[in-house]
């Protein structure tokens, strides 16, 4: 039995460290930015300014399933997503109620049907919820819950996330998206002028459920879909990318998911969901000897603070 655990480990050892080769393998072959918590200056052609880049701290954060479990109508928002990114969903939804909203006001861009701002606004029926969406048609479920007599703090602006006039300077405590920022970052410049002038000070700004490119297996496997669905609009994000929408801002997290997991996506079903767990637990494990790991997760939580 001893023998048989210490082989056991012993393959276990010789497994992360072949993944780990690979992946520092392809980042020097890709020329990726690292997860460097140092602030740099950019040469880059295409993002000029000599201003220092705001650092990013970023991991593999622990998944609180149960505490999720007890968020009610959130799980609608997260409904049509695979189960395997629940632990995702988890730690996003977490953290848009970590502070109390009462009173407050949150705006939510790109908000497609309105699942995820309907929930908010039943969590904090004190506070003031925006969604924005630039198709009329959009927002199905902000009507069907304002039909139903349902959260009268909830509205819906029919206006582009990335001029958005109608709303006065630093009005919002929070402003949030779920897979948004990917859509929206062909005008980076855009997208960091309105949210750091509507924002508050102290304000947060939250991306859900975004994909991260530096991971070259996961970029081919989107390249593929994008072009066998014509998705125009469909976009890898890099740290880069978060640090340039950050430069009015004073910190960056980014929860990156789905270094092990990113082949559940067919699973449906709790399996699914069981199955992430674990390998969140071994990209967590995974990170702690290869501290670079966070940044090849093919999805990530992105969180702004002003």
């Amino acid at each position: 039995m001893v023998v048989a655990d210490a082989h056991l480990k012993s393959s276990r050892a010789e497994m992360i460290c072949c993944y780990k080769f690979l992946m520092i393998s392809t980042s020097f072959l890709f020329d990726t930015p690292g997860c460097n918590l140092e602030k740099k200056t950019v040469g880059d052609s295409k993002l000029k300014t000599d201003r220092p880049w705001v650092p990013i701290s970023c991991s593999f954060p622990k998944v609180d399933l149960e505490s999720f479990s007890r968020l009610g109508s959130f799980k609608n928002a997260a409904a049509h997503y695979p189960p395997s990114d629940f632990p995702l969903f988890s730690c996003g939804y977490l953290e848009l109620c970590r502070e109390d909203l009462s009173g407050k006001t949150a705006v939510e861009l790109a908000c497609g049907r309105g699942d995820l701002a309907v929930a908010l606004a039943e969590f904090f029926p004190k506070a003031r919820i925006i969604a924005v969406d630039r198709y009329p048609e959009a927002g199905a479920a902000i009507r069907e819950a304002h039909q139903s007599g349902k959260v009268p703090n909830l509205e819906y602006l029919c206006a582009d996330a990335s001029d958005l006039s109608t709303l006065p300077g630093e009005s919002a405590d929070l402003i949030f998206g779920q897979a948004a920022l990917h859509h929206l970052a062909n005008d980076i410049n855009a997208i960091r002028s309105v949210t750091g002038r509507i924002l508050k000070p102290g304000g947060r700004l939250i991306f859900l459920f975004e994909p991260l490119g530096h991971n070259w297996v996961v970029a081919c496997v989107r390249a593929i879909q994008i072009s066998r669905h014509t998705m125009a609009d469909e976009s890898n994000l890099f740290f880069p990318t978060f640090q340039e929408i950050g430069r009015p801002f004073s910190k960056i997290e980014v929860q990156s998911f789905n270094l092990c997991g990113y082949a559940l996506k067919g699973l449906k079903g709790n399996q699914g969901i069981r199955l992430a767990k674990i390998c969140n637990a071994l990209d967590r494990g995974i990170a702690k000897i290869w501290r670079q790991a966070p940044k090849f997760g093919a999805n990530a939580n992105i969180i702004f603070w002003k």
